[in-house]
């Protein structure tokens, strides 16, 4: 956790790309968000991000898919780990999803 900087905006679009790009069909998103917030904004607070972290929302149509579309994520060398915070399913086929991605920020 750090204190509130700037993001090279060239960067932060080339990972939120990669990101996108390996989407499969099946994958509906709901929510990106880059760099969370740490803790809720309080006046006179500094603004806490969870740096090196992207979390994605959204629903699948298809697990097998979806855990290979995780598996990609894995496999890039500026992410360091993909976690599954949340898989709901909605119907026997279509579940919500909450992933919590961590990234080397350098």
């Amino acid at each position: 956790m750090e204190l509130y900087t700037a993001t090279t905006n060239s960067k932060a679009t080339q990972q939120l790309d990669e990101i996108a790009l390996e989407i499969p069909e099946s994958v509906l998103l709901d929510q990106i968000n880059y760099q969370p917030l740490e803790k809720t904004i309080k006046e006179g607070k500094p603004i806490q991000l969870n740096r090196g972290t992207v979390m994605v929302s959204g629903i699948s149509k298809d697990i097998e898919s979806f855990s290979e579309w995780v598996g990609i994520l894995e496999k890039k060398v500026w992410i360091q780990s993909v976690e599954t915070l949340d898989y709901d399913y909605l119907t026997n086929d279509t579940s919500n999803f909450l992933l919590k991605i961590k990234y080397d920020e350098n």
